[in-house]
């Protein structure tokens, strides 16, 4: 069975560019574009990994993944944080909260297939 990938970012091209590398690579994609769509399809779906963008609307990466990290259902799952900006306060804080790995955009979707392949 494949292996199904939240993709949570705001920005649909982003969503969509992600989605396709990873439908190639075998995985079954979700998407959501805020951080609250997101706990509602951790919450309908069992996911396998999570790719989160950190500024989001209604609910911004920070929040969503202390939320599922209080959430014993869920906590586990992997997240991979995706940004446009790399500071050391922004991936301390990140990996701080749980987050299993940090990358920015700019590395582009194959360096990201590699992250993800390392937790699912």
């Amino acid at each position: 069975m494949a292996k199904k990938i939240l993709i949570v970012d705001d920005e649909e091209n982003i969503r969509e560019l992600i989605g396709d590398v990873l439908k190639i690579q075998g995985y079954k994609v979700i998407f959501a574009e805020d951080g609250l769509e997101a706990l509602n399809k951790t919450a309908e779906e069992k996911i396998d990994l999570i790719v989160l963008d950190v500024n989001l609307p209604k609910m911004d990466g920070y929040e969503f993944l202390k939320l599922l990290r209080q959430n014993k259902k869920i906590s586990k799952i992997p997240v991979i944080v995706l940004s446009c900006a790399e500071t050391i306060g922004t991936i301390t804080k990140f990996m701080d909260l749980g987050a299993k790995d940090y990358m920015l955009k700019s590395n582009g979707p194959a360096k990201l297939v590699d992250k993800i392949k390392k937790y699912v």
